[in-house]
């Protein structure tokens, strides 16, 4: 046998094997992002329809698997201690299936995988912009970040009194939005705080292809028009995230968020979801 011929050969396959493999690769990046043609499309239908676009649009839309989340129950003593600065004679007084804690002009009520935090107190000793109310909320996740480590900061609100600051959940760089904590800051510093939170566990099952983003835009512009008419829309932002809507009582039935595509239109008013597998809209307002 000639070896060298062979080993020729073989070189020569293998190079045209890497080049078809090649070619597949990038067809199929190709296959999951938007063409310019598509850019356009929806542009101009965003256009006739009187929807304003200030944000980008993301490009990819590559398979997505869902995410197992479990119901969690809090640490009460840390919880406690977070917002109370104390675990001392604080003792829950039980309200069905709720546990009202209470200190000073402090009320924490927790229930399942939900807590409300309340400041009572109508002294005014916060000094606050946007930034400090930030930066306040920030210094407070890191002290307490046994707790709220899975959490970071997403949306800042300007509201009457001062500033809704949200902060999500997440997990391997994308956003669950489920899981959410919020605080409401005022001149009388954190008035208010809720929380929702289930742990994400892992990615499960195969990844199943998702909607395309103009897919997903269409969808949008076709709801808005059927809530808000003939009344122009600004959409402010447009990325891709996760959702989890079930609730269990059962901590040991895992749940599972699905990839939706979230809007938010009117500087941050409102904010439309989009489910990445079925295009049904879930509608949800701050």
């Amino acid at each position: 046998m000639n070896w060298d011929k062979a080993k020729n050969l073989a070189i020569v396959f293998l190079v045209i094997v890497n080049a078809f493999l090649g070619v597949l690769i990038i067809y199929s990046n190709d296959k999951y992002n938007l063409t310019q043609a598509q850019e356009d499309a929806i542009s101009r239908f965003m256009s006739q329809n009187k929807v304003s676009l200030y944000t980008t649009i993301p490009k990819e839309f590559k398979p997505k698997s869902q995410i197992k989340v479990m119901p969690q129950s809090f640490n009460m003593d840390e919880l406690v201690a977070a917002f109370f600065g104390t675990t001392s004679n604080v003792e829950p007084n039980f309200q069905g299936g709720k546990s009202v804690y209470t200190h000073d002009n402090f009320r924490l009520i927790v229930e399942g995988d939900t807590f409300t935090f309340d400041n009572l107190s109508s002294a005014e000793t916060f000094a606050f912009t946007r930034d400090t109310a930030i930066s306040y909320c920030n210094a407070f996740i890191q002290k307490n970040k046994n707790l709220f480590r899975d959490f970071t900061f997403d949306l800042a609100k300007e509201t009457k009194d001062g500033f809704l600051l949200t902060y999500c959940g997440k997990f391997n760089n994308f956003l669950i939005t489920s899981n959410e904590l919020t605080f409401y800051i005022s001149k009388s510093g954190m008035i208010k705080a809720e929380c929702t939170y289930n742990k994400p566990v892992s990615f499960d099952g195969a990844p199943k292809e998702i909607i395309s983003a103009d897919e997903a835009l269409y969808i949008f512009v076709k709801n808005m028009n059927y809530i808000y008419g003939e009344q122009e829309i600004f959409l402010d932002s447009m990325d891709l995230v996760y959702f989890q809507g079930q609730s269990s009582t059962d901590l040991s039935i895992p749940l599972k968020a699905t990839p939706y595509y979230r809007f938010f239109v009117f500087s941050g008013d409102a904010q439309i979801l989009v489910n990445a597998y079925t295009g049904a809209v879930y509608d949800t307002n701050f």
